[in-house]
């Protein structure tokens, strides 16, 4: 009881120090994106500006979500492994069999959940740089738009634009509702495929204690499933995000002329 506990202590002291470091290096990875987005920014055209709000807020955001989460590719299947291991202790060659089909059947599905995802996450990120393009235009020549009354015109392409962009902001709910569904039926259906095998396959009967402590073990089991996909739609948003960072900080800035290049200020004037 005595090393259960220490154990106990030990794990979650362990994980709160892990979350929190991984955390604080996640917020200055953000704040170092951000600041080199705007930096960039000052030196871009006005028409290449549109995109830089979500890119502060959106892409960054999944960039830091992404490295407080990177510890879980390869912690969850070790852990899945050594839970494996202890079930296979208690019920046999049941449990691996019970447990193997049922991943079998559910991760590709939470694969293909996530490539859906990943391609709907993109639509997303493109009409919500579009919405804000149109905005960013709008602001710009309000004077103009009160002028000749183009009010409602203008109003009318944004909200078209918005509507299809909330059409993916719904595609991407339903996939979210889907793999959480299965990610919580996942473990029940472990059990029960589990020992449906060992009543066939086995001789020996069960006990309280086995059926106690396999159900245990697939109660572990619940949280490294849930948390395992949904860590692939991050990563592939992440890689989305650093793909569309990467994109504008390589775009072309506009050359600036600087006064002390010049000799006098006829030829700066000059200059074209």
């Amino acid at each position: 009881a005595v090393i259960v506990f220490i154990s106990s202590i030990a794990q979650g002291s362990f994980s709160q120090a892990s979350t929190h470091i991984l955390n604080v290096e996640g917020i200055r990875l953000k704040t170092a994106l951000q600041v080199m987005v705007y930096t960039k920014m000052l030196r871009l055209s006005s028409d290449e500006k549109s995109s830089v709000i979500n890119l502060v807020s959106d892409d960054t955001n999944n960039i830091m979500s992404c490295f407080s989460i990177g510890n879980y590719v390869w912690a969850i299947p070790l852990k899945i492994t050594i839970l494996m291991c202890l079930l296979y202790s208690s019920l046999g060659v049941s449990a691996v069999i019970g447990a193997g089909i049922t991943i079998a059947v559910i991760t590709p599905l939470l694969f293909y959940i996530g490539k859906q995802m990943s391609a709907n996450s993109k639509h997303i990120s493109e009409w919500c740089d579009e919405r804000l393009r149109q905005t960013n235009e709008v602001l710009q020549g309000i004077k103009l738009i009160k002028i000749c009354a183009w009010e409602d015109k203008f109003i009318e392409k944004i909200e078209t634009t918005r509507d299809i962009e909330q059409k993916y902001l719904n595609k991407d709910s339903i996939y979210w509702g889907i793999m959480t569904l299965l990610t919580h039926i996942s473990s029940i259906i472990v059990t029960l495929v589990t020992l449906c095998i060992f009543a066939v396959l086995q001789d020996t009967q069960l006990t309280a204690s086995n059926i106690f402590s396999a159900l245990a073990l697939f109660n572990q089991l619940t949280v490294p499933l849930f948390i395992f996909p949904i860590t692939i739609p991050i990563i592939i948003s992440a890689k989305i995000s650093t793909k569309r960072i990467e994109d504008f900080l390589n775009s072309p800035e506009v050359e600036f002329v600087k006064y002390t290049d010049v000799e006098n200020i006829e030829d700066f004037l000059n200059s074209p």
